[in-house]
């Protein structure tokens, strides 16, 4: 057994589509509550274990929320445009689905690394959404960015996160 194999697969991959989306979306929340909140922050100073243990499963929870979100603007939104222009997909999907094999083809592997770029982006888009609220609440309390570069943040926030949600359509079937 390929031990590097199995952690690359399963550990990384979904680590990835969990871990980076719910720390880009909780980061800024983070730094205000350190900073609101002078009392949690010793507290927390203190207990660095406990700290880094709870920072980890809040990052994990909301990646998890944030992949929910994903899914549900997929198969409502994504699936059904999909479905309008393609009547098939469904039974095909479903078909596939129930495919069998005894040797993996090649393009499960590709499968796989597509299947987990739609995840992230679904959940990045969500998630970039989450951090233009929290950096607008930082600099509304700080007045760090002036009123033209805060604007050009958001602006340019806003266009990751479309950009996020509009590419993970996925290309539409080709026809044989």
């Amino acid at each position: 057994m390929d031990l590097a194999a199995t952690l690359k697969s399963e550990i990384v991959r979904p680590t990835l589509t969990l871990v980076v989306p719910g720390l880009t979306a909780i980061a800024p929340f983070l730094i205000q509550s350190k900073r609101l909140l002078p009392n949690l922050s010793r507290y927390l100073e203190r207990h660095s274990t406990l700290a880094s243990f709870t920072i980890l499963l809040a990052v994990l929870a909301v990646g998890l929320i944030l992949q929910s979100i994903g899914s549900w603007f997929e198969a409502g939104i994504i699936d059904r445009k999909l479905e309008a222009r393609y009547p098939n997909l469904s039974s095909d999907r479903y078909d596939y689905l129930r495919l069998s094999y005894t040797t993996e083809p090649i393009g499960q592997r590709y499968l796989r690394t597509v299947t987990l770029h739609l995840k992230f982006e679904l959940s990045m888009a969500p998630a970039v959404m989450l951090t233009l609220i929290g950096v607008n609440w930082i600099n509304s309390d700080l007045h760090v960015f002036g009123t033209t570069q805060i604007w050009s943040i958001s602006i340019a926030l806003g266009l990751i996160a479309a950009y996020s949600s509009v590419d993970t359509q996925i290309r539409p079937p080709v026809d044989t």
